[in-house]
Formats: structure tokens, sequence, C-alpha cells
């Protein structure tokens, strides 16, 4: 199947707005959303009464952005059921795919501010092959997210030493080196960790 532009806007378009919500109100299996910054309140709504008719819904975000602008958003949809990660590198990619079958992308953030305002950056709607190469980049960023953590724990768990016991593979006083992790999944308790 080739690849298809069915739709396209700019910031300030009303009518982009009113897409985004209504390709969210009509996933039935899967939205993938990766944007840098989430806080229109209408789409957080939709997307939460997505995953109470059973869509399932993953989101990356970045984190550096997201704590700059308060957590309120990514707990809400945390409650709601939404799969959450965080990547803690700079995050552009601005993307969703709905059902496996349409990728909106653009340079547009998905916030009340930046979808009204008048500039140059925009959003396409696309079907076709794109829409697997996108979702297949997106599959494998959730799944290294997921397996990076997943390996930390099972070494924390192999390391994890009483406090009479000192590690024989470590010098005193050394701090261990970890491996840099840009993508990792949130949840309520790491939020409330963070103290957000």
């Amino acid at each position: 199947m080739k690849t298809a532009v069915v739709d396209y806007w700019f910031n300030g378009d009303i009518r982009g707005e009113r897409e985004l919500v209504k390709y969210v109100k009509e996933a039935t299996m899967t939205i993938k959303i990766g944007v840098d910054m989430l806080d229109h309140e209408e789409i957080i709504r939709e997307i939460g009464a997505a995953v109470g008719r059973g869509v399932v819904v993953q989101l990356f975000i970045d984190f550096k952005k997201a704590c700059d602008e308060g957590h309120a958003w990514v707990k809400e949809l945390l409650e709601a059921g939404v799969k959450v990660c965080h990547s803690t590198e700079k995050f552009e990619w601005k993307a969703a795919i709905f059902d496996n079958q349409i990728l909106v992308q653009g340079s547009q953030s998905w916030t009340k501010s930046e979808v009204q305002e008048f500039n140059m950056d925009y959003t396409i709607v696309q079907t076709g092959s794109i829409v697997s190469a996108f979702e297949y980049q997106f599959d494998k960023m959730w799944k290294a997210a997921s397996k990076k953590v997943t390996k930390r724990a099972r070494t924390a768990a192999k390391t994890d030493l009483s406090d009479s016991e000192e590690s024989s593979e470590m010098e005193p006083g050394k701090k261990r080196k970890l491996g840099k992790i840009t993508c990792f999944p949130t949840t309520l308790p790491f939020l409330e960790m963070m103290g957000l």
C-alpha cells in the first residue's frame, strides 16, 4: 500500500484541534503517542475515555518538559490506565498512530497554546506503509525502555546486599557507574517518589 496524505493543517487552524480529538475518539484498538508535551485538556480527557472503552494507549513524553510544566496531567493519564514512558533526552518526536492505520505527525506540540498559536508548525495525517514504519520505531523504543528497566530490576535484585555485607566486585568508596537510560516507564509510585 502506498503512503497517502489524507489531511494537513497549520497551527491556528481550529480544524486541527477538532481532528486530533476526533482521531482519539474514533480509535478502537490502540493509540500510540510520542510528544514532547501534552497539556490539552480535551485531548487528555478523550485519551482517558479511550482507555475506558478498552483502547490500549501508550504515551512517550519528554521528562524535562513534563517536569517544567507539572505532572498533574501525567498523573491523570496514569490513573486512567494510560501506559506512559518518559524520555530523559530531548524528545522531539511529535506523532500519534491510531489503530495501526493512521499517522498524525508534524512539528506541532499537543498543548492548547501550541494548537491555537499562529505559526508555521504543521501536522500531516497519513495512511499507508509509512504508518507501519512509524509504528515499528515506536514499538522498538517502547520495548527498549521496558527491557532496560526489567534488566536493571533484575541486576538490582542480584546485587541487593544487606547492610553487613559488602560487594566483592566494588572497592569501598567507589560509586557504581550506571548505563545511561534515555527512556523508562513511568508509574504513579515513581511520580510520588519524585515528589510530583
